[in-house]
């Protein structure tokens, strides 16, 4: 015989997103190493809850920079390796935690997580 386990307080099924180059091509293997270490770092460091939001990931390979799509909003990393991924996840936790519930997020189409210690928000026009 079997136990049944209660509900999870959180969500741990794994969530696998899409992973896209932005002109429409295919990525190479190491493209898809390179967003990889990305999610991993945010595995890592964003709070569940962000990190289960994340549906799909884009790529422009002539750039090198990484676009994270959740389910309200689009996270514009810039130029990322594994290091500062796990520093721009750190500022979206603390936006999150601090700030978000603050604001009106409705109205907000993007994160910009460029820039260390900083969010930019950008709003629907």
């Amino acid at each position: 015989m079997g136990v049944v386990l209660p509900n999870a307080v959180e969500r741990t099924a794994h969530n696998v997103p899409v992973l896209q180059a932005m002109d429409g091509t295919e990525l190479i293997a190491t493209d898809v190493q390179h967003i990889v270490s990305v999610l991993i770092a945010g595995s890592r460091t964003l709070n569940p809850m962000l990190y289960q939001a994340i549906s799909e990931v884009r790529f422009d390979r002539r750039t090198r920079c990484v676009e994270i799509v959740t389910d309200d909003t689009t996270w514009r990393l810039g130029v990322m390796d594994a290091t500062r991924a796990t520093l721009a996840f750190a500022d979206m936790n603390v936006f999150w935690g601090e700030t978000s519930q603050k604001l009106d997020m409705a109205t907000i189409t993007g994160v910009d997580l460029r820039w260390h210690n900083q969010v930019v928000l950008v709003r629907a026009s």
